[in-house]
């Protein structure tokens, strides 16, 4: 499984963790063959680190989300900041790139 992301500008704690551990999912996807069954439990997987996260300020881990759109795209987000991270699982055929906005 291939994935791309984008991000809008973070400042979130809690996002920028998360982008962290979403830059080190997709190295370790990339080398590793079936890594997660799928979407899904990547989703999972996102979702137990971001309760694992501890900020200073809880409200900045509580008012992330993270969302499963279909087995094809992760979004996470802070609304009240407006922050994002878009996940996009690519076709098989498609070379993986990384897209900063």
């Amino acid at each position: 499984m291939n994935i791309r992301y984008k991000t809008s500008d973070l400042s979130n704690p809690t996002m920028i963790v998360m982008l962290e551990w979403v830059k080190q999912c997709k190295q370790y996807i990339e080398e590793e063959d079936q890594v997660f069954a799928g979407f899904e439990e990547l989703a999972r997987q996102l979702e137990y680190w971001r309760l694992q996260h501890r900020p200073k300020d809880m409200r900045c881990r509580d008012a992330v989300q993270i969302q499963l759109f279909g087995d094809h795209e992760i979004l996470i987000s802070d609304q009240l900041k407006a922050e994002f991270i878009q996940i996009t699982k690519c076709p098989t055929h498609v070379q993986s790139r990384t897209d900063h906005q």
